[in-house]
């Protein structure tokens, strides 16, 4: 199986009785990105090995990917998850999953940052149809990821600022 992405989500309303779902790419369990999940590393903020997520140089977004964080980027595509957390439908076809942002390149963490940028400094020259913050993948993966290791860590590193 060939695949391109770690995981795809079918993010379209159920039909019937056929229900949607992620599919997981085999590379998914060995990819780097991958690799991790949050008990994977200390939170020993005392701790100068790379075995710490404390003490993580350079600290960069894609250093603290973790298999969760991917999983839950994608079930937020979900359609039915979408619902339950009161999203509107947008799209096309119409879902109230999340969707990734486009026109801010093809790396998902420059995509991100950049969508999160224009939102910041220039939302006027968004679309006026632009997904909104929580309406992207990434944005709500990437809050769930810094508020565990908020968590865990007690420190004031903010995630956002990596991206």
């Amino acid at each position: 199986m060939l695949c391109i992405s770690l995981a795809i989500t079918d993010s379209r309303p159920q039909a019937g009785d056929t229900p949607r779902e992620m599919k997981i790419c085999p590379r998914f369990f060995t990819a780097p990105e991958t690799k991790s999940d949050l008990s994977s590393k200390t939170y020993d903020k005392a701790e100068r090995a790379r075995n710490s997520w404390c003490k993580i140089d350079p600290p960069l977004f894609k250093n603290f990917e973790t298999a969760g964080h991917t999983l839950l980027h994608e079930m937020t595509h979900l359609d039915a998850v979408g619902r339950a957390a009161g999203f509107q439908p947008q799209g096309n076809p119409p879902s109230h999953g999340t969707d990734d942002v486009d026109g801010f390149g093809d790396d998902y963490v420059t995509a991100a940052r950049g969508f999160l940028d224009a939102w910041v400094n220039s939302p006027d020259e968004l679309a006026e149809n632009a997904l909104q913050p929580f309406q992207n993948a990434e944005n709500l993966a990437a809050a769930a990821t810094d508020m565990q290791l908020h968590k865990h860590t007690h420190t004031n590193r903010d995630l956002s600022t990596l991206i």
